[in-house]
């Protein structure tokens, strides 16, 4: 039975067509359509789905976006202080 299930749940290519990040894509294009320059804060629990995420935001976004993971550098504070203003 566990095969079974594991076989569908491969069989809807969930890493490849994740429904939660297409939404929240599709929820962020709609925002910053409505209001381009808008600052946008997302928090994780999890390091893990911050670098999930990283690379579909980055496509999207172009360099519009700073992933914070932890990892307070002083390059990255500093950003995030000219992002303030």
């Amino acid at each position: 039975m566990f095969e079974k299930i594991l076989d569908s749940l491969h069989e809807l290519k969930l890493v490849k067509n994740d429904p939660k990040t297409n939404c929240l894509l599709q929820n962020l294009r709609l925002q910053f359509g409505k209001e381009p320059k808008r600052k946008i804060v997302i928090f994780s629990e999890y390091v893990d789905t911050v670098k999930y995420l990283e690379p579909y935001l980055e496509k999207l976004f172009e360099g519009r976006i700073l992933i914070i993971a932890g990892d307070l550098s002083a390059s990255k504070l500093d950003a995030i202080y000219k992002n303030n203003k």
